[in-house]
């Protein structure tokens, strides 16, 4: 018992907070897909229900202490969320969604792991030398 609450004690994303980020990136994967079959008006509702879902789960990862800005996040979180934002109804089906269990997915290896992306400066700026 007391390994499993070892382990626990270095997440970031506990179950519970995952379970609320997957539930409300359904939640507005609904919404968008709801409000964007409505010709005109739906698919400008739908650009501001992504924006809000994206500055969302922006705000809720950076209080949980992933920093957002690594190559690897992008792919992961970002790509998908932009590719929300395009005005194409068929093909951002559960983007929003896909993005916070990757996230989650990638975040709890990392934890469970300790294994992260170096920093490439960090990592070849010492080995590398100038001419």
């Amino acid at each position: 018992m007391e390994e499993n609450q070892e382990n626990n004690k270095y997440r970031r994303i506990s179950k519970t907070t995952a379970g609320f980020l997957v539930i409300v990136a359904v939640f507005y994967d609904l919404m968008e897909v709801g409000v964007d079959w409505i010709p005109a008006v739906g698919q400008i509702l739908a650009f501001f229900i992504d924006l809000f879902a994206l500055m969302h789960f922006t705000f809720w990862f950076k209080l949980k202490g992933l920093k957002m800005g690594s190559p690897k996040k992008i792919a992961r979180y970002w790509l998908p969320m932009l590719l929300e934002l395009l005005p194409i109804p068929l093909i951002d089906f559960f983007l929003t969604t896909l993005g916070v269990v990757l996230t989650i997915g990638i975040t709890w290896s990392e934890d469970l792991t300790g294994l992260k992306v170096p920093n490439k400066k960090k990592a070849l700026g010492s080995k590398i030398k100038k001419k």
